[in-house]
């Protein structure tokens, strides 16, 4: 822990600093906390494995993350519907 070294787990993210609104860059600390937004990540390592790289998800399968959000979204508009129905 601390130290980045073979045999280690990592938790990294990379930021782009492209943005107009990151530059001049006199403190990356400040630069970061007043001025990063969460489109300026472009890589994230967790446990020492990439699950993002150039901001695309390796992770997720997504068709599979669509296919479920539109069932949740379904079954919330029904119950939605059901409830509407109850205080008619």
């Amino acid at each position: 822990m601390g130290s980045l070294e073979p045999g280690k787990q990592a938790d990294l993210i990379r930021i782009s600093l492209a943005a107009t609104r990151m530059q001049p860059v006199y403190d990356p600390y400040a630069t970061l906390v007043f001025s990063a937004m969460p489109d300026d990540v472009r890589d994230v390592m967790v446990a020492g494995r990439w699950v993002m790289r150039e901001r695309e998800v390796l992770t997720l399968e997504r068709k599979k993350v669509m296919r479920d959000a539109l069932q949740i979204a379904g079954a919330f508009k029904a119950e939605m519907a059901r409830i509407d129905a109850a205080t008619i």
